[in-house]
């Protein structure tokens, strides 16, 4: 409890030692091997830390934080096979888990088995309608099936969900780079990122596309409204500064660089 606590607090000074004591205590408890896996993990030792949860798994074969831990670091290395081998014990023992479910997905979908990966995401929607993980991986695999109005659709309403997951607003943009893009697309992105609370990111992206696109009035709107959400945000206003450079407007260019100050 003591290695838990100081986890939480992120302490690793005191998480490690506290963790140890406690696999030397009760050497046959999954949860004390998992504790200890966490703490080595998140400083920096990951062979110890996936040895420690193999043992989490060896003491307890449906000790499920152990083969969740196991199954994303599997994942992360490229083996959706092995990931997947994890993440299934732990999708049967506790159907409602919502981070085995979105794991069990990105696996199925890594090895393109979308349709089982679709409804496997679908069902994670179904279990909670406050988490935006399940639309990131319906979206992903929209767009690995290079269907990128479903994308679209998921990524967004990911969005309107959890205004700043970066993880959402990476796929938005993935969805506009790899599809085509119109005035009226971007504007549904613009108002997507004006809905409270206001996403400066969202409205930043918007900006920089309709400039890209030589739409200047429209990414001068978008930009302004960034900065309006995020006074300080300095890459839009070296987004906004450029626009202005573009229309020749060099005084207003200048008053915009001079938002940026100490954070070029």
């Amino acid at each position: 409890l003591e290695a838990e606590i100081a986890l939480a607090e992120n302490d690793l000074g005191i998480a490690i030692p506290r963790a140890a004591a406690a696999v030397s205590f009760s050497p046959q408890s999954p949860s004390a091997h998992y504790v200890l896996g966490v703490a080595k993990f998140r400083a920096g030792d990951t062979a110890l830390a996936n040895s420690e949860w193999h043992t989490a798994v060896e003491r307890d074969s449906n000790f499920i934080p152990a083969r969740l831990a196991l199954a994303q670091q599997e994942f992360a290395a490229g083996d959706a096979e092995a990931a997947e081998e994890e993440v299934v014990p732990a999708v049967r023992e506790e159907p409602g888990n919502i981070r085995a479910l979105v794991l069990y997905a990105r696996t199925l979908a890594a090895r393109h088995r979308f349709d089982p990966a679709e409804v496997i995401a679908h069902r994670a929607v179904a279990v909670t309608e406050a988490n935006p993980e399940p639309h990131i991986v319906l979206g992903e695999i929209a767009l690995q099936r290079d269907n990128t109005a479903d994308a679209l659709s998921e990524y967004e309403q990911a969005v309107i969900m959890a205004p700043g997951s970066q993880e959402a607003i990476e796929g938005l943009i993935n969805v506009y780079r790899r599809g085509k893009v119109t005035r009226e697309m971007l504007e549904h992105m613009e108002w997507l990122g004006q809905q409270p609370p206001h996403s400066a990111t969202i409205l930043e992206i918007v900006g920089r596309i309709y400039a890209d696109r030589g739409w200047y009035d429209d990414a001068m709107r978008a930009l302004k409204a960034s900065l309006a959400a995020e006074p300080h945000r300095a890459t839009a206003a070296l987004a906004l500064a450029r626009v202005y450079t573009e229309q020749g407007s060099l005084s207003a260019a200048e008053d915009s660089a001079l938002l940026i100050g100490d954070h070029t």
